[in-house]
């Protein structure tokens, strides 16, 4: 049985890391994009006076799926922004402890997030909302909102996993 529980959280964490590297790999397209968009726009305004229409809803919409996806891949590598003034202090068995309930937290949190999302995809597709001037559908932005976040309580879960058998969090567990 211990066998099988291991072999299921490595095929977890497997899927979860490959799901994040595709989501990192639309984040660094999004991204692209963004960069070629205003580009091309600031060469539009400023040479023949005639802007790209949309530039800055396409762009605030894109930046805000980044940021949702990124969020993911951080927790994932363990690339969040933390302070280890109080672990630092703690015994080796303190900072288990810290770190387990950090996770759990954090997944918790996220879970509430996610379903939040959800909720809001869900009205979002039966309102059929779309953008103010080009008109895009709305869902497929919150889709993949929802996608980091269900992403993100994963790896939370699975650093909380990680911290309660006292091996280090992120991508330092693989390398550590």
């Amino acid at each position: 049985m211990k066998r099988l529980c291991f072999k299921v959280g490595w095929l977890f964490d497997k899927v979860v890391y490959y799901m994040t590297f595709a989501l990192t790999v639309v984040i660094c397209i999004l991204l692209l994009a963004i960069m070629l968009l205003v580009t091309a726009n600031v060469i539009m305004r400023s040479f023949f006076n005639a802007p790209i229409v949309g530039t800055m809803e396409i762009t605030n919409m894109f930046v805000a799926v980044c940021g949702f996806c990124a969020m993911a891949m951080a927790t994932y590598h363990g690339r969040n922004v933390s302070v280890d003034i109080l672990s630092s202090k703690l015994s080796p068995r303190g900072s288990i402890i810290l770190n387990s309930i950090a996770s759990f937290l954090g997944a918790v949190v996220m879970a509430f997030v996610a379903y939040g999302a959800y909720v809001r995809l869900q009205r979002s597709i039966s309102d059929n909302e779309i953008t103010s001037i080009l008109r895009l559908p709305m869902k497929y932005a919150f889709l993949l909102g929802l996608i980091g976040y269900v992403l993100t309580v994963c790896a939370q879960s699975i650093d909380f996993v990680r911290a309660l058998q006292g091996k280090k969090m992120g991508k330092e567990a693989e390398h550590g």
